[in-house]
C-alpha cells in the first residue's frame, strides 16, 4: 500500500531577496520599444494548429518573436517544452473556457519556465507540470509577477526541489523580486510506507543566494 503526501497552497504575497525596494509592477510592463535595435512584435499569438505565418507554434517561438515589453498570448493545450524568458514581457493564457494552457516539458529538466532577465516579467493563467528540479525558476536579478497560475510537481527527483524558486547573488548583483498572487501550488509526492521513505524534499517557494545553490543547479 502506498500513501500520498499532498501539499496544496493558495498563495498571496511578496518575497524579495535582500532588502526591499520599489520596483515596477510587471502587470504594467511598458510598451515595446521599436527604436534603433528594437525588434519584435508587440503581441504574439501562440497556436500550434494555426497556419498563419505570424502565429507561433510553440511558446518559446512566441517569446523569441515578441518585442521587449510585449505580450505572448497562448491558446489552450499542452506544450511539451521548457521555456526561457529573457526579456520584459507578459506571458498569458487565453481562451480559458476552452481548456487550460499547460507547460509540461517531458523528462527531468532544470526548470519548466526559467526567467533570465532583470526586466519585469508577468506570468498569468498558466498551469505548469514539471518532473525536474523546479517549476518556475528566477535565475539572477529578476522581477517576476505570477498570477492565477497552477504549479504541480509530477514525481520530482530525489533531493531538494521547489515549485517556485528564485536564486541570485544579492550582495554582488542586486535584489531579486517575486510576487505570487491567486495561485495554487501542488507538491503531491508519493512515498513508500517505510520509517525513512525516499521522497524528495519539496518546497512551495524558495528564495536563496547563489552560495546556497544545490550542486545540480550549476
Amino acid at each position: 500500500m502506498h500513501a500520498r503526501c499532498t501539499q496544496f497552497l493558495v498563495l498571496v504575497g511578496i518575497m524579495t531577496l535582500a532588502a526591499c525596494a520599489d520596483r515596477p509592477d510587471p502587470a504594467r510592463i511598458g510598451a515595446p520599444s521599436f527604436a534603433v535595435g528594437g525588434v519584435g512584435r508587440p503581441t504574439v499569438l501562440v497556436n500550434p494548429n494555426a497556419n498563419d505565418n505570424g502565429t507561433a507554434k510553440t511558446i518559446q517561438e512566441g517569446i523569441d518573436m515578441a518585442a521587449s515589453g510585449g505580450r505572448v498570448l497562448v491558446t489552450p493545450g499542452t506544450y511539451d517544452e521548457g521555456v526561457v524568458i529573457d526579456k520584459a514581457l507578459a506571458l498569458e493564457a487565453i481562451g480559458g473556457e476552452s481548456g487550460p494552457v499547460i507547460v509540461a516539458p517531458s523528462g527531468s529538466v532544470n526548470a519548466a519556465i526559467r526567467v533570465a532577465t532583470p526586466d519585469p516579467v508577468l506570468i498569468r493563467g498558466l498551469t505548469v507540470h514539471f518532473t525536474g528540479v523546479r517549476g518556475i525558476f528566477g535565475d539572477g536579478v529578476v522581477d517576476v509577477t505570477i498570477e492565477r497560475a497552477s504549479v504541480v510537481a509530477v514525481s520530482p527527483p530525489l533531493g531538494t526541489n521547489a515549485l517556485i524558486s528564485m536564486i541570485n547573488d544579492a550582495p554582488t548583483t542586486g535584489r531579486a523580486h517575486v510576487v505570487v498572487r491567486e495561485s495554487a501550488l501542488d507538491g503531491s509526492v508519493p512515498f513508500a510506507d517505510a520509517p525513512t521513505p525516499p521522497f524528495p524534499q519539496l518546497f512551495g517557494i524558495t528564495v536563496a543566494e547563489t552560495s546556497m545553490r544545490d550542486s545540480r543547479e550549476t
